[in-house]
C-alpha cells in the first residue's frame, strides 16, 4: 500500500521497527531489531504488561505512534516501537518462538483468555525526520522548563484517584493537615508518596497515634502531641530518600531518635517559669554546688538605681530597657544600642520570632559586655582547641557556655561584689535548671535556640516573651547594661 503524509490507520505489518532506536544499540538490518529491542532491561515482563493492556483497552488514542516515511515507501516507527513490537507479536507470536520461548509461552496463554488482537493502529506519518525527532525529546526527555511533558508527582496522582472516585487515606488526610495548616504545602511535595505510604504503617501510626477509622486516618491521642510529633517526623525525612524509613528497623530507629528530642521539648513547655516571688522564695536554695550563689553577694542600690518598677507591665515585653549609661569605649555599645532602638520599637505581637532572636542577641551581648567591663577572669571549664588555653568570657564561646561561666563566677569570692541578690536570683531562676548542670534545659534557653535554629519545629510565642521579660528579663538586662 502507498502511504502518504499526515494520519492514518495503518496495517501493523506494514511498519518496520526503527533499527536505530534509542533503546538499544542500531542494527544494520530491519529484521534484527526487534531481537535487539528484546535484550532491553526488563523487556520481557514491560512488554508482557502492555499487551495486556493492549487487550484490554485497545491503543491509547491519545498517544499515537510516529512514523518516517522513506522514498521507498517504508515505514519506520521512530515513535511507539515498543508498542508496535507488542502489536506484532501478539497478531504473530511465531516471530519469538526461536529467539525468547520463554515470552512466547505466555503470550500464546494470554491470547486464549482474549478476542483477536488490534491488527491496524493509528499513526502520525512524516517524511521529516527533524519532527519526528523534536516529538521524541519532548515526549522522553523530561520537562524541559516545561516544554516537554509534566510527569505527575504523588499529589497528582492521588487527586487523580480520587477524581476518579477511588478513596486514597494517606492523600485526603494530608489535604486535611495542610488545611489546618499542620502541614505545609512545599514540604508535602518534597517527601515521596513512598515515604508518605510508609510513614503512616502500622508503626508509623502507632507513633503518631494516628489509625484508619472507616477508611479514613484519625488522630486517636493529644492533638497537640500529634502535631509536635508530625512535624519533627517531616521535618526528618523531607527530601530523604525511602530508606531513612524503609523498613520496620529503620523506622524504630528513628521513632527513637525523636522520641529524644519530642520529650525534651515537652519537658520544657511544661517548666513554667516562676514567678518574681517564686524565685525570691528560692533565694536561699540558689547556695547550691554548681548554681549562682547569693550568698555575701554585694547589694549597693546605688549600683542600680532603676525605677521604683524596673520590670515592664504585663504586654509591655522589653520596652522599658535603659541603656543610655553603656561605656562608649567598650567595642559591643554600638551594637547593642542598634539592638536596644530595634527591640523597644518592634511590634513584638506580630513579629515573636523576630523579637526572639532580638532578645536573645541582646542577652548574650549584654552578658559579654557585662563580663568585659569588670574582667571576669580567664574561663575554667572549657579548653580552647584542646590545648588547656585559657579564654575569656568575652570571646566567641556559644550562650550557654557563657552562661556557665557566669554561674562559675558567681561563686569566685574575688567577683561576688558584682551582682546583686536580685541580680542572682533572677538569674537563677531564668537559667539554672538541675544546680546548673542543665543550663541548656532552661526554658528560655530552649525557646530562644528554637527560635534561631529551628522555628518550623517550635519557636516563641507573644505570651513566651511576656513572661520572660516580667519573670527576670529586662532586670537582668537593665543591670548588666548599667552597671
Amino acid at each position: 500500500m502507498k502511504y502518504s503524509e499526515g494520519y492514518a490507520l495503518v496495517d501493523i505489518d506494514d511498519i518496520s521497527l526503527d533499527p536505530s532506536n534509542p533503546r538499544h544499540n542500531p542494527v544494520e538490518e530491519d529484521a534484527l531489531a526487534l531481537e535487539e529491542l528484546m535484550t532491553t532491561k526488563n523487556f520481557n515482563n514491560k512488554i508482557f504488561a502492555l499487551m495486556k493492556d493492549i487487550l484490554d483497552y485497545g491503543q491509547n488514542p491519545i498517544d499515537l505512534i510516529g512514523l518516517l516515511l522513506t522514498n521507498n515507501n517504508t515505514l519506520y516507527s521512530k515513535e511507539g516501537n515498543r508498542r508496535v513490537a507488542a502489536i506484532k507479536i501478539l497478531n504473530n507470536p511465531n516471530l519469538i518462538v526461536s529467539s525468547n520461548i520463554k515470552l512466547f509461552v505466555r503470550v500464546n496463554n494470554l491470547l486464549k483468555e482474549y478476542n483477536a488482537p488490534p491488527s491496524k493502529v493509528m499513526c502520525y506519518i512524516t517524511r521529516d525526520q527533524n519532527i519526528l525527532d523534536h516529538a521524541m525529546e519532548l515526549k522522553h526527555q523530561g520537562e524541559q522548563g516545561g516544554a516537554g511533558a509534566v510527569t505527575w508527582g504523588s499529589n497528582e496522582k492521588a487527586r487523580h484517584k480520587r477524581n476518579k472516585g477511588l478513596h486514597d487515606p494517606i492523600f485526603a488526610f494530608l489535604n486535611k493537615l495542610e488545611d489546618q495548616g499542620i502541614l505545609n504545602g512545599k514540604l508535602r511535595e518534597n517527601i515521596t508518596k513512598t515515604n508518605w505510604t510508609r510513614l503512616f504503617s502500622r508503626d508509623g501510626q502507632a507513633w503518631l497515634e494516628v489509625n484508619k477509622i472507616d477508611g479514613d486516618f484519625q488522630i486517636i491521642g493529644n492533638p497537640e502531641v500529634f502535631k509536635l510529633k508530625f512535624q519533627l517526623i517531616t521535618n526528618k525525612i523531607n527530601g530523604e530518600s525511602h530508606y531513612i524509613i524503609t523498613n520496620a528497623d529503620a523506622r524504630k530507629k528513628l521513632f527513637n531518635e525523636l522520641d529524644i528530642e519530642f520529650k525534651r521539648i515537652i519537658e520544657a513547655s511544661h517548666n513554667n517559669l516562676p514567678s518574681n516571688e517564686d524565685a525570691a522564695s528560692n533565694e536561699d536554695a540558689a547556695s547550691n554546688e554548681g548554681t549562682a550563689s547569693n550568698e555575701d553577694a554585694a547589694s549597693n542600690e546605688d549600683d542600680f538605681n532603676l525605677k521604683k518598677d524596673p520590670n515592664p507591665k504585663k504586654g509591655k515585653f522589653l520596652k522599658n530597657l535603659i541603656f543610655n549609661k553603656l561605656d562608649l569605649s567598650s567595642k559591643r555599645s554600638v551594637g547593642i544600642i542598634d539592638i536596644c532602638n530595634e527591640i523597644t520599637t518592634i511590634n513584638y505581637t506580630k513579629y515573636p520570632i523576630a523579637s526572639a532572636i532580638l532578645s536573645r542577641t541582646l542577652l548574650d551581648q549584654s552578658l559579654r559586655y557585662f563580663a568585659e567591663k569588670h574582667s571576669f577572669p580567664a574561663k575554667t571549664t572549657y579548653n580552647v582547641n584542646g590545648k588547656g588555653e585559657n579564654e575569656q568570657i568575652v570571646s566567641e564561646l556559644g550562650l550557654e557556655k557563657v552562661l556557665r561561666e557566669y554561674i562559675n563566677v558567681s561563686n569566685n569570692p574575688a567577683h561576688k561584689h558584682c551582682f546583686s541578690n536580685e541580680f542572682l536570683v533572677n538569674f537563677n531562676a531564668l537559667f539554672v535548671v538541675n544546680g546548673g548542670v542543665n543550663v541548656k534545659q532552661s526554658k528560655i534557653k530552649i525557646i530562644f535556640d528554637y527560635s534561631v535554629h529551628h522555628p518550623h519545629i517550635m519557636h516563641a510565642n507573644p505570651q513566651d516573651l511576656d513572661n520572660f521579660s516580667n519573670n527576670g528579663l529586662l532586670f537582668l538586662i537593665n543591670y548588666l547594661l548599667n552597671n
